[in-house]
């Protein structure tokens, strides 16, 4: 038998007590960081960039800063995990918590380059949560995977079923992404409205990830959604997209960076490429 060391039970509850309160208090300064405004707030400068120059830094800071409701949630849940894991009693509770909201901070830490300074903690902290929740992995298992006596032929037909969902899911997707909403033309991508500015008209984009959609950006940067058709070379777009309804302008792709367009009201323009579609 091996022996037990006095006092080892001991010193790792004072251990354990040390990382749950130092996780403990992290996340309610992380939670409270967001309801007193210094996480999540854009600059100015940021707001004025356009969408294509926006680092993935300041993308996903703005994306999470929009919504008042889920600013607030997140601060919740890391101000509410916090409290809950000072406790020993609920302190299983949020360790569970709040490990779902830190592995997910690491993956948007590393995938879009947020606050890299950061990244360091956020994997400290989730370390700090694995390490409370080791002791419970085997009561955790019990409890999520249920005993369920079945026969061979039971499982094997589960386990076609789930393939053949699979397949479909992906079926389904993949038909959707690149036959329903793309319809891959020889114009997709940016132009730009060549000399005079028509129709109050800049920028044209054929959007090679909605199939028939063209959306004319104006001059005070508002965009209208239209619909387009392209064959031979003979472009017609229509009002409304999808529906169509009135036919608002003809044109011709006569060249391969230039298109000349005829509207109804009697206006023309000739388009040159700016670039092709960007994903």
């Amino acid at each position: 038998m091996s022996e037990v060391r006095p006092g080892s039970d001991s010193r790792e509850s004072i251990v354990r007590a040390i990382v749950r309160w130092f996780c403990a208090v992290q996340f309610m300064i992380y939670g409270f960081a967001k309801v007193n405004g210094s996480q999540f707030t854009v600059l100015d400068s940021q707001l004025a960039t356009p969408l294509e120059d926006v680092s993935a830094f300041w993308l996903v800071w703005y994306f999470f800063g929009y919504s008042g409701l889920y600013k607030g949630f997140i601060a919740l849940i890391e101000i509410g995990g916090g409290v809950l894991l000072a406790f020993r009693r609920t302190a299983l509770l949020g360790t569970l918590v709040l490990l779902a909201a830190i592995v997910n901070i690491v993956l948007i830490d590393i995938g879009f380059g947020v606050a890299q300074a950061g990244l360091p903690m956020a994997i400290v902290l989730m370390c700090g949560l694995l390490y409370l929740l080791l002791p419970h992995v085997r009561q955790l298992l019990a409890v999520v995977l249920v005993h369920h006596e079945s026969l061979r032929a039971t499982r094997m037909a589960t386990l076609g079923g789930v393939v053949l969902a699979g397949v479909v899911a992906f079926s389904f997707t993949y038909w959707v992404a690149n036959f329903n909403n793309r319809l891959p033309t020889e114009i997709d991508g940016t132009w730009e409205v060549l000399g005079e500015q028509t129709e109050n008209i800049s920028h044209v984009f054929f959007e090679r990830n909605r199939a028939f959609q063209v959306v004319f950006r104006d001059e005070d940067g508002a965009l209208r959604n239209h619909h387009f058709e392209i064959d031979g070379g003979r472009i017609r777009i229509w009002q409304e997209w999808l529906s169509k309804g009135d036919l608002l302008a003809e044109g011709d792709l006569v060249g391969p960076d230039v298109i000349e367009l005829r509207f109804t009201d009697g206006a023309q323009a000739t388009l040159g490429r700016l670039f092709g579609p960007r994903s």
